[in-house]
């Protein structure tokens, strides 16, 4: 024992560094730093395995309804998280146009998150937001929507 007092174990002192030890090589030599090398590869290698794990995991579907396209011929589905996919189902006699975005006046032209379904068919759509809305149909008109986490190998048809 180092106790000043023998055997009561009131007042710890520490032996003076001797030459091989931690507190003689001074700071990033220790054991403390060699420990957190290892736990900062470790941390590194987990994330490596974490982006690898999502990669191999596949598309959840979050959401899947029949929608009545209203009056307006329009249709729309919120979320809490974002998606990344849809895989439209349509009834319609027409071209349908379904967008990543909140309902708005019309639908729009082109642009990135718009999309096109051909009347009777279904296409998947690898379009990513929190609101999808489906623009064109007429009222009554059913539409088919499964919404995914992920991004989905797009395939389908007429």
């Amino acid at each position: 024992m180092n106790d000043q007092q023998h055997g009561t174990g009131t007042r710890r002192h520490r032996w003076p560094a001797g030459p091989g030890s931690d507190r003689a090589r001074g700071p990033g030599h220790g054991r403390d730093d060699r420990m957190m090398t290892v736990v900062e590869g470790f941390g590194h290698a987990v994330g490596d395995m974490t982006r690898l794990l999502a990669r191999l995991e596949p598309a959840l579907c979050l959401d899947t309804r029949t929608v009545q396209l209203d009056a307006s011929g329009q249709a729309t589905a919120s979320f809490h998280v974002p998606f990344a996919a849809v895989h439209v189902t349509s009834q319609s006699a027409v071209a349908l146009t379904i967008t990543a975005s909140p309902p708005g006046a019309g639908a729009p032209a082109n642009g990135a998150g718009v999309a096109v379904v051909h009347a009777a068919g279904q296409e998947t759509f690898n379009i990513s937001g929190y609101t999808w809305t489906i623009y064109g149909g007429a009222a009554g008109e059913q539409v088919t929507v499964q919404t995914f986490t992920r991004n989905v190998n797009p395939g389908g048809g007429r």
